[in-house]
């Protein structure tokens, strides 16, 4: 799953997500929480559906995307 912190700025609050270089990038902003409290479920769920289709690939597969 993604790392992912919310901060407050100002007036607005900040979705930021941990690149992998380890650094936070920001990637949406608004003034309700609760919009950012919904992109971040996002962004976690899709990290999660990456990860899922990476655990099913067989090594047979990799050695084929390798050999290609």
């Amino acid at each position: 799953m993604r790392q992912t912190r919310i901060k407050h700025r100002g007036k607005n609050y900040v979705l930021q997500v941990q690149g992998s270089d380890g650094k936070f990038k920001q990637i949406f902003s608004s003034e309700k929480k609760s919009l950012i409290k919904r992109k971040r479920a996002e962004v976690q769920s899709e990290s999660l559906d990456v990860r899922a289709a990476i655990d099913k690939r067989t090594f047979v597969q990799v050695y084929e995307e390798f050999y290609k």
